[in-house]
């Protein structure tokens, strides 16, 4: 139930341009690498993919003209991260989520990491400005090219950290959420520049930043 009680939370008047604090939430990936890998989901995708240059694009949902971008978390197209995109087409949106690792996602053979892993720097080298903007916008205008005219955003742990990021576009982004959101210890920089309404969902043990 969480997507649709995200929805309900975005669609309401009384949340035009404020910060929704849903719970607590992170500016590190310490309680995500405590708890383990993620356990496996058997679940067959119903959405297809595109693509896009060099770039598959996971696209779910009929012609509409509601968009959302999610971006997913260091371990890409999983079968959760595609069933949460799968439950936001089923109420009526056009889900499009860009393959920003182009199929060489984190590991998780190296979950929890280890200092040798450097999972900071890989993470590094996936920046905003250089890296996941061009996808998301790329994603944008195809979806535009479609008849897709209004556009929210969800990220995941780390793709948390990218959605805050594209949610400084108000004129873009209507909306976004961020799910366990890790922002780096960069919450006091990313979060005042976000335009619109933002909602925030955290896990159990997290460190709150939110007010």
């Amino acid at each position: 139930m969480l997507p649709l009680r995200f929805i309900r939370e975005l669609q309401h008047p009384k949340h035009q341009r404020q910060l929704i604090t849903i719970a607590p939430c992170t500016g590190q990936m310490d309680v995500c690498c405590a708890a383990g890998a993620p356990v496996n989901v058997d679940y067959n995708p119903k959405g297809r993919y595109e693509q896009i240059g060099d770039m598959r694009v996971y696209i779910a949902g009929e012609e509409n003209t509601k968009g959302l971008i999610p971006v997913y978390d260091i371990f890409g197209f999983s079968n959760q991260f595609l069933q949460v995109c799968d439950r936001l087409a089923a109420m009526g949106y056009v889900v499009a989520a860009p393959d920003i690792f182009r199929g060489q996602p984190w590991s998780l053979e190296k979950f929890p990491p280890k200092p040798e892993d450097n999972l900071s720097g890989w993470i590094q080298s996936y920046s905003w400005d250089e890296k996941v903007k061009p996808d998301v916008y790329a994603v944008v205008n195809r979806l535009r090219s479609q008849g897709v005219s209004s556009f929210g955003t969800i990220g995941f742990c780390w793709g948390a950290a990218m959605s805050v990021r594209a949610a400084a576009d108000g004129a873009t982004f209507r909306a976004a959420a961020l799910l366990h959101p890790s922002l780096f210890g960069k919450e006091g920089e990313w979060c005042p520049a976000v335009k619109g309404p933002i909602a925030v969902f955290s896990a159990n043990g997290e460190p709150g930043w939110c007010s």
